[in-house]
């Protein structure tokens, strides 16, 4: 009996039934790294005996209409685990496991069966990290939560302990995001210059499956278009966790910066008593949400007509917490990184007259929606065949218990093979990205001035429809007759842009190179009179001329007149 309480136990943990057995009218079950406001209930499946050798385990029959009775004993059902043999007091039976049960059959089973289960007393709504259910008869016990099936059993003694290990870390509400003014903002874009406020948000539970969480691990990275500008903070339920710098305290954190474009952040989760077991570092409630918060500023190599990626992804240690003086040993597991790509363009105009020649001096307006186009890639894990051939870059992974994937294989020395995935530990993924199109609007007003070379380049924009209208024209030259309209459209597949214009009002489109730019003309205007009437030069010139004419008519007269003489 010994041997197969061995067994159920090992078969317990690998699986997440929740199970206990407690001491006859004194023993109690303690759930820990419970989640504050779930429900927990028991529920008794089998009666006990125990003692300093070890425990078994019995069935009493209720009478002919006993359901759960029906079930155990149901001959046709091949995926039923358990075997009742009939014992010499009546209506007992002793309950065993058939040979070849696997751990997953016995949770698959009871689950699919808690129906027919009697619940035992009141079920506790949590208040705390820790939920006891005390003065329990010595028994076998399935244990649920509002969460799911609860967590597994740590050992087997009159009073047990056991861990709720419906927890998972993950991200929150979407990831990592740019903080606009309290709201956050997923894809966005950005000129030259503007700060950014980024928030990383990580949901970090204390525990992570059966096991107990000892640190966290943020890793983040910024596009080269963006500078980091040294303002990294760490909050954990809003409040901000301070590095003092004294030797004689742990710090709440620490920071391993790159080449100015990424870091790591590590926060420790656990410590460990002075009797080697190790305790969350932040009890209650049994979850909290980390923020690793700082500014990032838009620089001049951000990219134009490609895509700049912001990411961030997180890991944890784990270790037993049942298990004085452990160590994490497991494989550290990953998250699946998200990220954003935002595409952005820009075009130029060439301010010329009607040889081609630069004008400078005008000022235009732009103004229109940009229509970003955005594409979120994910990272997924996918199942491939023992004999699947890895592509160049790829590489194999295996699932752990807790919902991340490793690199290394569970065939490997020195690996707790428990901590793989129960169903097929052996199984192998491959790590794809999908990619999926999203869009945003932003509006977009402004004007600018041509450059000494008589250009323009309007920079960060996205699809959309844009009216260009000249407010100010060089000297000496009229202003456009009207506002000119820029389309830019996006081909998806190619990820390219197209650029084309027309006048305001016209209904034909014309193509143009957004690089060497849109020549818009200007002509010279006609010189206006210097005064009201028509003017008057045209007198000055009568005058002028009639002035010519007298000079020429008395130099005439007097040389007749001499010749007279």
């Amino acid at each position: 009996m010994k041997k197969l309480l061995s067994f159920l136990m090992a078969a317990l943990l690998l699986v997440g039934v929740c199970t206990a057995a407690v001491a006859e009218n004194g023993g109690s079950i303690t759930i820990q790294n419970a989640t504050v406001n779930q429900t927990y209930a028991i529920y008794k499946v089998f009666d006990a005996t125990y003692n300093e050798h070890g425990v078994s385990y019995t069935y009493k029959k209720t009478g002919d209409t006993d359901a759960l009775f029906a079930a155990l004993t149901d001959t046709e059902d091949a995926l039923n685990p358990f075997v009742l043999t009939a014992t010499v007091v009546a209506n007992v039976y002793n309950v065993t496991i058939k040979t070849g049960s696997t751990a997953e059959a016995i949770s698959n089973w009871l689950t699919s069966h808690k129906a027919l289960l009697t619940q035992y007393g009141d079920a506790i709504t949590a208040d705390s990290s820790t939920v006891t259910f005390a003065n329990l008869p010595y028994g076998y016990y399935y244990v649920t939560s509002t969460l799911g099936t609860a967590v597994t059993l740590d050992t087997v003694t009159p009073n047990v302990t056991i861990i709720d290990k419906n927890q998972q870390p993950d991200w929150d509400n979407g990831g990592k995001y740019i903080d606009v003014g309290g709201v956050r903002v997923y894809i966005n874009s950005a000129n030259i210059g503007e700060t950014l406020n980024f928030v990383v948000p990580v949901v970090a539970t204390n525990g992570v499956g059966d096991k107990l969480a000892t640190s966290y691990i943020i890793d983040d990275t910024l596009p080269t278009g963006i500078t980091f500008n040294d303002d990294l903070k760490v909050y954990i339920d809003g409040k901000e966790l301070v590095i003092d710098e004294d030797p004689e305290t742990p710090e709440p954190y620490s920071v391993v910066y790159g080449n100015g474009f990424t870091f790591k952040v590590t926060i420790p989760w656990a410590a460990k008593d002075t009797d080697g077991y190790w305790h969350p570092i932040y009890a209650n409630p049994s979850s909290h949400i980390i923020e690793i918060k700082y500014t990032g500023t838009v620089n001049e190599q951000i990219g134009i007509n490609t895509d700049n990626v912001n990411t961030a992804h997180f890991t944890y240690t784990l270790v037993d917490p049942t298990i004085p003086d452990d160590e994490p040993v497991e494989p550290e597991g990953q998250k699946p990184t998200s990220s954003t790509d935002t595409f952005s363009t820009q075009f130029t105009i060439n301010k010329v007259d009607g040889d081609g020649n630069a004008l400078t001096g005008a000022k235009f307006n732009l103004t229109g929606t940009s229509i970003g186009i955005i594409f979120v890639n994910q990272e997924m894990y996918v199942p491939v065949d023992d004999d699947y051939v890895l592509e160049e870059g790829e590489q194999f992974y295996y699932m752990l218990r807790n919902g991340s994937y490793t690199m290394t294989s569970p065939d490997e020395e020195n690996v707790n093979l428990e901590s793989y995935d129960a169903e097929d530990p052996y199984q192998k993924y491959i790590k794809i990205n999908t990619v999926t199109q999203q869009t945003t609007s932003t509006p977009i007003n402004v004007d600018a001035y041509v450059r000494a070379d008589g250009k323009i380049t309007f920079m960060g924009l996205g699809e959309g429809t844009y009216t260009l209208t000249e407010l100010i024209a060089p000297n000496g030259y009229n202003l456009l007759n009207a506002p000119i309209e820029i389309n830019i459209s996006f081909d998806t597949e190619a990820k390219t842009f197209t650029f084309e214009y027309r006048n305001q009002g016209e209904e034909e489109w014309k193509n143009f190179d957004a690089t060497t730019g849109l020549d818009i003309v200007n002509s010279t205007g006609t010189e206006l009179p210097s005064t009201g009437g028509i003017g008057t030069t045209i007198f000055y010139i009568v005058g002028g001329v009639l002035m010519v004419a007298a000079v020429v008519l008395f130099a005439t007269k007097k040389r007749m007149s001499a010749s007279k003489n």
